[in-house]
C-alpha cells in the first residue's frame, strides 16, 4: 500500500494550522513541516499531530523551502498544502484511491477560495498530489509551481475529484494587500529572471489586489502576448484588462475587444460576461445587456456547481443583485420578474428590500404599500432615480404615483424630470392648476424643451393667464426662432388669441 506524506512549510500559523492538520488526520502516513521561523505556538500544534519538524533559515524564495521539505519527504506520494488550507472530508476516498499504485503521475486538484473582499470565490486546478521522486522540484520564489518539473520528468498530469479549501483570501482587505506586497517583491525578482507569462499573470493579479489598477495593465498584455499560460488563466487577462478600459478608461469599444476575446477562449467566465453586460447598458444595447447578465447567471451557478482549471465565481446572491441592477436600469420588467422570483430578502438590508419592493410594484402596476411611499425617496439610490422616474411614467396607480413624486420632488429639487412627471400625472388626474405649477418650475430650471412650452401656453389658456401666456409665447419664439414649424405653431396660437379678443 503506497504511503502519503503531507509536506508542508509554516511560520507563525497557529491561528490556521490545526485546522488544516485536523483534515488530514489519520489519512497520510507522514507529515512533515518545515519551518522558517515561527515565534508563536505554531511548533506546539505540530507536535500534537506527530509532525517531524525542519528549521530553515528564509531567503525569499518559497521554492527552496518547499524542495527542502521534499528532500525530507519519505511517503510514495506528496500532498502539499498551505496551513490556511483543509482537505475536504469528500476527497479523502478520492486520495486513496489515486494513491494506490507507484505509477509516475500528479494529480490536479481544486482549490477553491473564498473572499470576503469582493464576496467571489476563486476556483483553480493545481497539482497538488504526485508521486515521490528525487528529481522533482518547485521553481518560482513566489507561487511556486512543480507542474513543469513533474512534466519534464515524463509524468502523466491527471485531473482528479480532490478538493481543498484556502481559507487565505477570506480574510480583511489589510490582510490580503499585506500578503500581496510581500509576494510582489518575489514576483518581480523571479519576472527579471523569467519575463514569463505566467509570472506576468500574477504580478498583474497583485497589483489589483493592492489597488493599483493600471500597474496591472503592462503585465497582463504581456501575458496575452506570450500566451504561454493556462488557457483559463489567459481568458482572465483579457477579463482584467476589458475592466481597466470600462472602468477607468471609459473606452467601451475597446473594452468589448477585449471581452470578445476573452470569451472566445474561455465563453463561461461569469465575470466577463458580467462586464459585457455593464458595458451594453452603458452603450443603450438593452437587449445585448440582457444576453450577457443572463449568461453571467447561468455560467456563475454552473461553477458554484463544479470545478474548472481557472475560475472564478461570484456568490449566488451577489450576482442575482448584479442581474436585478440590469433589469432595473433598463426597466426590463420580464428580466427583473425572472429573478427578482429567486431573490432572497434575508440576505440583503432593508433598503435594498425597500428599493427593489418598489419596482417591483411600479414594473408590474401592484398596490404600492404606505410605508414604502413615506420612505421611496430614501430608498431609491442614486444611480436608479432616472430609471425608477421612468417607471413611474407607466405606472397605473396615479394617486400613489404622485405622492411618490412629491416625495422626491422635495428630495431632488432641480430634476427637471420628475416636475415633468408629476406635472403629467396631474394633468392626468385633471388638476390643472397643480400641472400648471410644476411645469412652470420646470420650466424655470430649463427652458429648452419644446413640449413643456407648448403644455405651458395650453395650460396659460386654459387658466386665463394671460401675461403668463404671452411671455411663454415671446420665450419660445425665442428660443426656437431658427425652428420653422415651432414658429407656425406659435404663430398659429397668437392668431387665435387675437381672434378671441376681438
Amino acid at each position: 500500500m503506497a504511503t502519503i506524506t503531507l509536506s508542508m512549510i509554516i511560520k507563525n500559523e497557529e491561528r490556521y494550522l490545526e485546522g488544516c492538520l485536523s483534515s488530514v488526520k489519520g489519512i497520510v502516513d507522514e507529515i512533515v513541516i518545515v519551518d522558517t521561523g515561527s515565534t508563536d505556538n505554531s511548533l506546539k500544534i505540530a507536535e500534537k499531530y506527530n509532525a517531524k519538524i525542519f528549521h530553515f533559515d528564509w531567503n525569499n524564495d518559497f521554492s527552496a523551502a518547499r524542495n527542502f521539505a521534499l528532500l525530507n519527504s519519505r511517503g510514495d506520494f506528496i500532498l502539499y498544502l498551505d496551513a490556511d488550507e483543509r482537505l475536504s472530508k469528500d476527497s479523502v476516498a478520492e486520495l486513496k484511491k489515486l494513491t494506490n499504485g507507484n505509477k509516475l503521475a500528479g494529480y490536479k486538484c481544486t482549490v477553491e477560495s473564498p473572499s470576503q473582499v469582493s464576496g467571489s470565490s476563486n476556483v483553480m486546478k493545481y497539482v497538488r498530489l504526485f508521486a515521490n521522486h528525487p528529481r522533482i522540484k518547485f521553481t518560482g520564489k513566489a507561487h511556486e509551481q512543480i507542474e513543469d518539473s513533474l512534466r519534464e520528468k515524463n509524468f502523466q498530469i491527471y485531473d482528479s475529484n480532490i478538493k481543498i479549501i484556502h481559507l487565505g483570501y477570506d480574510v480583511s482587505e489589510e490582510e490580503l494587500k499585506t500578503k500581496a506586497k510581500r509576494n510582489l517583491e518575489l514576483l518581480q525578482k523571479d519576472y527579471e529572471n523569467n519575463p514569463s507569462g505566467y509570472n506576468a499573470f500574477q504580478i498583474g493579479q497583485t497589483y489589483v489586489v493592492l489597488g493599483d489598477i493600471l500597474k496591472s495593465e503592462p503585465y497582463f498584455l504581456f501575458a496575452i502576448e506570450k500566451k504561454n499560460i493556462e488557457i483559463n488563466q489567459l481568458a482572465h487577462c483579457y477579463r482584467y484588462l476589458a475592466a481597466i478600459e470600462s472602468n477607468i478608461k471609459n473606452d467601451l469599444d475597446k473594452s468589448l475587444e477585449y471581452v470578445e476575446a476573452g470569451l472566445k477562449i474561455s465563453q463561461k467566465q461569469p465575470l466577463l460576461n458580467v462586464i459585457a453586460s455593464n458595458v451594453y447598458l452603458r452603450k443603450n444595447d438593452f437587449d445585448k445587456a440582457e444576453e450577457f447578465v443572463r449568461k453571467a447567471y447561468n455560467y456563475n451557478e454552473e461553477i458554484n456547481n463544479s470545478s474548472s482549471e481557472f475560475e472564478i465565481s461570484v456568490k449566488s446572491e451577489d450576482m442575482l443583485n448584479h442581474c436585478l441592477n440590469i433589469a432595473v436600469l433598463s426597466c426590463n420588467v420580464k428580466l427583473f420578474n425572472d429573478f427578482y422570483e429567486k431573490y432572497n430578502t434575508e440576505l440583503n438590508d432593508k433598503k435594498r428590500n425597500g428599493m427593489l419592493s418598489l419596482f417591483n410594484s411600479v414594473f408590474n402596476n401592484y398596490d404600492i404599500e404606505e410605508k414604502l411611499i413615506e420612505q421611496s425617496h430614501k430608498m431609491i439610490a442614486q444611480e436608479f432615480i432616472p430609471a425608477f422616474v421612468f417607471s413611474l411614467g407607466s405606472y397605473r396607480g396615479i394617486d400613489a404615483r404622485i405622492l411618490v413624486l412629491e416625495k422626491f420632488k422635495a428630495a431632488y429639487k432641480n430634476e427637471i424630470k420628475i416636475l415633468n412627471l408629476l406635472g403629467n400625472s396631474y394633468l392626468e388626474m385633471g388638476n390643472n392648476e397643480k400641472a400648471f405649477e410644476n411645469y412652470e418650475e420646470a420650466f424655470l430650471k430649463s427652458s429648452n424643451d419644446p413640449a413643456l412650452l407648448f403644455s405651458l401656453i395650453s395650460l396659460s389658456a386654459e387658466l386665463n393667464k394671460y401675461d403668463k401666456l404671452l411671455s411663454f409665447i415671446n420665450a419660445a419664439e425665442n428660443n426656437f426662432k431658427d425652428n420653422k414649424i415651432i414658429l407656425e405653431k406659435l404663430n398659429s396660437i397668437k392668431n387665435k388669441i387675437i381672434s378671441v379678443s376681438n
